[in-house]
């Protein structure tokens, strides 16, 4: 099942590709977000942001948290690059 109890979205994976992003465990909130494909000749740039959401209140129970995101678009054969995107504060 997917978030709110929806199944997750069928994929055609004769004609499509799910792309993903994982930041592993943290203890912290932070966000996780795919900006942007850009296709080019010989390779797909994922482009992708991590975002710490703090200032949370600390906790004695730490939450973990695992973000993440998929994505799906049109299956490619080229090579799949991913690109952190920095933003200062």
């Amino acid at each position: 099942m997917g978030p709110a109890g929806r199944s997750a979205p069928a994929v055609d994976f004769n004609r499509e590709m799910v792309v993903a992003v994982f930041a592993g465990v943290s203890q912290d909130s932070s966000g996780l977000w795919i900006n942007k494909i850009v296709r080019e000749t010989e390779r797909l740039t994922v482009f992708y942001s991590l975002v710490d959401s703090k200032p949370v209140p600390l906790s004695q129970n730490p939450v973990v948290v695992k973000p993440f995101h998929i994505v799906r678009v049109p299956r490619s054969s080229a090579q799949v690059w991913f690109a952190l995107v920095v933003t200062k504060r």
